[in-house]
Order: C-alpha cells, then structure tokens, then sequence
C-alpha cells in the first residue's frame, strides 16, 4: 500500500543523496511527503538534501517542524549543526545534549557534542564523551581525530599522538589529523623524544598533509620553515656542546 510506497521511495531518496543526485533526491522525498505528510524520518532525509544544496535556512525550518513532532535524536543533531555553523555554541550544546539524552547510542551526536566541547574548551567533557562514541563505534576516524584534539588541549600530548595516528590508521586521507600531528611535533614536548627527530616528523607530517590537497591552511609551509629553523638550532647546539669543555656528566 502507501506505507509500503513510502518506504520504497525513501530509501530511493537516501541512496540518491548519498550517489550527490540532488533534484531527484529531492523529488524522491516529495513524493514521500504527499503521501505521508508528518514523516519524520522523509523530513529529516529533505532537510539533508537543503543541507546539501547548501541551503541552510530551508533545511532549518523542516527540521524545526519536525522537531515539534518528535524529539528525534538525529534531526536534533542536524539542527545542532546549522547552529554550530552560525557559531552560536550555546544553542548547539543544548541541542545536542538533548539528542544524546533521547538516544545515547547516537554516535553522531556524540561525536558532534565532543567536538563542541572542544570549541568551548570543556576538553575533559569532551574526552568522556568521545570515549564513549568510540566505545560504540571504534572505528570511526572522525571521533579519532577528535580524540586527538581533546587530549592536546588537555595537555596529554603522546595520548593525543595515538589517536591522530589511529585516525590515519583507519582514513589515510584523514588530512586533518597529519596536519594536527604536524603542530602537535612542533610545539609541544613528548615525553623524553629527540628534538631533532620531533622537528623531523613535523616538517614529515605537514608535507604529508601538504600532498593530500583539497583546501589547505596557507600557514602549512610558514609551520614547515619554522620546523627546519628550530631542527637548526637544536643541531647547532649540539655541536657547540661537543665542542665545549667535557663534564663527566657529558659523554
């Protein structure tokens, strides 16, 4: 019957959207619409498809009717982006704390919550709730790669080196995650490491993101220079300690 058409024509929907078919995905979910007209699950799949368009404020206003049919764990995440985009975290927050209360195996709502922790500088919020994404989900490299920027701004450097390089380990072209690394070598200590080799794996990483493309932070080859300067400087003094009168505390 119509429910049955439904069905049919949504999953049509969802795999033009996911194939950038846009206008038929939209016509798609239309159809869904006519037939039944407070589908929430058809109004979440239309308000992506606005998303896609690039199309914010239309998505937001179906995810809004939406929303006062059902507190939906997903369309409240959506909305929680469009806010995050308008940089009014404080709203998102409330959206998205909603979501994972409604449905705490939401790992997009998870992941999208610890990312925002980490905009407003809550790091331990966000690492307890980036633990948990993971604990459902370990193998999604986004939550990684958000992991990562938790525990750096957290001060847990080698922590935060393990989650970018599982991030990689599972999306090589996770570009964000050589360059997070890159900064990571040149401004912060790990542990007992050799400078040089510090400096050496952060001129290697933000190459590594350099050969990855698509729309780069201009400030990679400033971050690069700055890298040999300091692999300089630590090399040169190193010679001058050499040369210098020998302790017996210097080899």
């Amino acid at each position: 019957g119509l429910t049955q058409d439904a069905g049919v024509q949504l999953a049509y929907g969802e795999a033009l959207l996911a194939a950038n078919r846009l206008d038929l995905a939209l016509a798609a979910v239309t159809r869904v619409l006519k037939i039944q007209e407070t589908s929430v699950p058809a109004m979440k799949l239309l308000a992506r498809t606005y998303l896609a368009m690039g199309r914010p404020v239309t998505a937001e206003s179906i995810l809004k009717r939406a929303l006062d049919i059902e507190r939906d764990a997903e369309a409240l995440t959506l909305l929680a982006g469009i806010r995050y985009a308008d940089k009014e975290f404080i709203e998102a927050r409330v959206l998205l704390e909603e979501a994972v209360e409604n449905d705490g195996g939401y790992v997009e709502a998870l992941n999208s919550l610890g990312a925002l922790y980490i905009a407003v500088r809550s790091f331990e919020a966000a690492e307890e709730t980036l633990q948990k994404a993971l604990a459902i989900a370990p193998t999604l490299a986004e939550a990684w790669l958000n992991l990562g920027g938790a525990q750096r701004g957290a001060g847990q450097f080698e922590q935060a080196e393990q989650s970018w390089k599982r991030a990689l380990t599972l999306a090589p072209k996770m570009n964000d995650a050589w360059y997070n690394l890159g900064l990571l070598y040149l401004e912060n200590p790990l542990g007992k490491r050799d400078k040089v080799q510090q400096y050496t794996d952060a001129i290697n990483a933000l190459n590594a993101y350099k050969r990855g493309g698509g729309a780069l932070d201009p400030n990679a080859d400033k971050y690069i220079e700055e890298a040999k300067l300091l692999m300089k400087q630590e090399q040169d003094r190193r010679t001058e300690q050499l040369k210098g009168p020998q302790t017996k505390d210097e080899p």
